[in-house]
């Protein structure tokens, strides 16, 4: 005689989750299962597919890149010569304080020939010797302006090389394209040279303007008194003292 129970049967286990793929937004990235033979799963990571508006944003990327790169590259080469625009920054303030030099070296010598010629000594040692010595520091004044201006050439060429890479360090890092956008546009003309740094620098061609005049106003305050000694050396060899005005 049979049970009058029936056994029943365990429900059947509840099949496993399919694999996910995990995406990495930031890195571009995605985890991928793969199914082995054995039924079981692989991970593989694989650059996630773009979507046109992702791919449109990685060219416009890699195409600042290449540009900042090769503006480095040129910028840190060893023949770097400066372009039209630098070229012209520099010309016009070597210019201007040329002719500031100039005219301190016409006061200068206009105000020491009207006191040689007021004291007789026009044609004398002591003449010679006062033009002598402002021949020498306006020589010496011309080669200081010289390096002046290599050093604002120099301070150029930094400051471009230095946005460069900034640019190129921001487009690498594929986080803000605004950003990137912008600045590339502001590094194209050489006017970001004196525009993104305006706070810091005010003007670069005004501030090595007043480092010239500072320079020169110097030379006259110790010309005069190196003028001085001169008279005094030529005409008054046993060291007394007078006045030259």
């Amino acid at each position: 005689m049979g049970s009058i129970f029936k056994t029943q049967s365990a429900p059947p286990p509840a099949p496993p989750a399919p694999p996910s793929t995990y995406i990495d937004e930031i890195g571009g990235t995605e985890q991928v299962p793969v199914q082995n033979a054995d039924g079981t799963y692989t991970y593989i990571t694989r650059r996630r597919p773009l979507t046109a508006e992702e791919q449109a944003e990685k060219d416009e990327y890699d195409s600042i890149m290449k540009d900042a790169l090769n503006s480095i590259q040129k910028l840190s080469a060893s023949d770097y010569e400066n372009d039209e625009e630098t070229q012209k920054i520099i010309k016009a303030w070597e210019v201007e304080n040329q002719n500031i030099l100039n005219d301190n070296f016409e006061e200068r010598a206009d105000e020491e020939e009207k006191i040689l010629a007021r004291r007789g000594l026009a044609s004398s040692s002591a003449g010679e010797a006062a033009r002598r010595r402002r021949a020498t520091d306006k020589q010496d004044a011309n080669a200081q302006l010289k390096r002046e201006k290599d050093m604002l050439s120099d301070d150029i060429r930094t400051e471009r090389l230095a946005l460069q890479q900034n640019l190129y360090n921001i487009a690498a890092s594929k986080q803000d394209a605004d950003t990137a956008k912008a600045l590339k546009s502001a590094t194209s003309g050489l006017s970001a040279i004196t525009s993104i740094n305006a706070g810091n620098r005010a003007s670069i061609a005004d501030y090595y303007g007043r480092q010239i005049r500072s320079q020169n106003s110097k030379l006259q305050n110790s010309a005069a008194s190196m003028f001085g000694d001169v008279l005094s050396t030529y005409t008054n060899p046993v060291g007394k003292i007078f006045s030259i005005f």
